[in-house]
């Protein structure tokens, strides 16, 4: 029987690449070794995350087909595919590039996303941008990716959206709750940065209602995110400790530095609260019951369980732009309250 092997492309954002945690999981389960290659870009923090995922195989730096104009790196790109020896490639961006480095690779069965004429030539398994049905209500403004949700689920793949895709160190795991043994539940993870200004959480009003969270529910706070974010954190940190309060606020940036802690970090939290992000992503593919602000209501999705997205009304007081700062304390304890008392 002909082994079954396949690879998967993605591309985007570290967060972009997370969206497809649950479809490539799917596809790895009909594979001979139950794993499935990923290429992609951002390659090295993609490793550290993989560790954590038993489904996938190999992560594989896809950044050089990016650039057509670079023969000699593109080239030495696709020898390194040609090498895995696939028998299927998946297609989870519309890049001709990556189909262009598939079809000269030879991997014999190419599946996908198709968005250009010339994609009929190169694709086996077209995927149309306008596909997925009642998925594209879940995706917010990337409907696109629901093509690959219904194409999947036409397979008779479960798209398990109920169990973490990315699983913890347990070294980790243990070094975490131990530092945080201390503190009273809920523990909630907070991120208020995105590199998208328009899609930050205001501090003022962040910090506001951060007291009202805590006050609310007794909860402790973990303040998380990426290295872009430290300044931004620290300036909230320090406002939401000026009172003396510092017991059940913790800014983790100041504890470590590295993915695998945060990963381990949102496998014991009890919610997330944040906005639409990287650390949202991370936080839904753990399976973190996650209350995430959107910017708009067309930015909304929900594709992953146990989640309560929220947005900001588009016209509140005559503004014609929507604010992360119009969304309430009340409908944030809302939304996290309805999530704890899952």
């Amino acid at each position: 029987m002909q082994e079954v092997k396949l690879i998967a492309f993605v591309s985007g954002g570290i967060g972009d690449q997370l969206y497809h945690f649950t479809q490539m999981r799917a596809l790895a389960s009909t594979t001979t070794s139950g794993t499935i290659d990923v290429g992609c870009i951002h390659a090295p923090i993609m490793r550290r995350i993989a560790v954590g995922c038993d489904w996938i195989g190999q992560i594989i730096d896809i950044s050089p087909l990016r650039r057509l104009a670079a023969p000699v790196a593109f080239l030495a790109a696709v020898r390194d595919i040609k090498e895995g020896g696939y028998s299927d490639a998946w297609f989870m961006h519309k890049s001709g590039n990556f189909k262009i480095a598939a079809y000269l690779a030879g991997i014999p069965a190419r599946h996908g996303l198709s968005a250009r004429w010339f994609d009929r030539w190169v694709v086996d398994t077209p995927l149309l941008l306008s596909d997925g049905g009642e998925r594209r209500t879940l995706w917010g403004h990337r409907p696109f990716i629901a093509a690959l949700d219904e194409c999947l689920s036409a397979k008779g793949l479960v798209l398990d959206e109920l169990n973490p895709t990315i699983q913890p160190d347990p070294g980790k795991l243990a070094a975490v709750r131990h530092s945080f043994k201390h503190l009273r539940r809920p523990l909630i993870v907070v991120n208020l940065f995105a590199a998208d200004a328009a899609r930050r959480w205001p501090i003022d009003h962040a910090v506001t209602v951060l007291r009202h969270v805590m006050n609310h529910f007794g909860a402790s706070i973990m303040i998380n995110s990426g290295p872009d974010a430290r300044e931004y954190h620290a300036q909230a940190y320090a406002m939401l400790t000026a009172s003396g309060q510092v017991s059940n606020i913790v800014d983790t940036d100041t504890l470590w530095r590295g993915i695998e802690s945060d990963i381990a970090l949102y496998h014991l939290a009890d919610a997330y609260l944040g906005v639409d992000s990287f650390s949202a992503n991370l936080a839904m593919n753990c399976n973190v019951k996650s209350a995430v602000l959107f910017y708009s209501d067309g930015d909304v999705l929900d594709y992953r369980g146990h989640n309560a997205p929220l947005a900001p009304p588009s016209l509140v007081n005559g503004k014609e732009q929507p604010c992360l700062t119009d969304i309430t304390s009340d409908q944030i304890i809302t939304a996290l309250g309805r999530l704890l008392s899952d």
